[in-house]
């Protein structure tokens, strides 16, 4: 379900929490400098592109990032031999949005507790 909801832009991001009657911050709560979107936040931005290059220094990959998620997908290909490397490969993606949501929403929430403690 996570990974179905990155890949189809669904996520909650910013945008979408204030349309629910939250009031946030717009920004990207990882790096600060940009609108919070999917292809921002899981492809993008500076500390999340970190994370993404290391995994591709390590398997010897040079790699131009795709516009969105659904992009990556689709070129998101693995050209080995043993099916069981292949399926590895394929859940690449999924660990590291996985990997990207949970350190955004511990920010989120650390930034929150700022919030709150300021306001009292």
């Amino acid at each position: 379900m996570f990974f179905l909801a990155c890949s189809k832009r669904s996520m909650s991001h910013s945008r979408k929490l204030r349309r629910r009657g939250f009031h946030l911050c717009s920004r990207c709560c990882m790096c600060g400098a940009a609108r919070e979107n999917n292809s921002h936040l899981f492809l993008h931005c500076p500390i999340t592109g970190q994370l993404w290059q290391l995994f591709l220094n390590l398997v010897g990959l040079r790699w131009s990032m795709p516009a969105t998620s659904c992009e990556l997908l689709k070129c998101w290909n693995y050209n080995g031999g043993a099916v069981r490397q292949k399926k590895s490969w394929e859940l690449v993606p999924a660990c590291i949005w996985w990997t990207i949501w949970k350190e955004r929403t511990t920010e989120f929430l650390k930034t929150k507790a700022i919030l709150c403690r300021k306001s009292r």
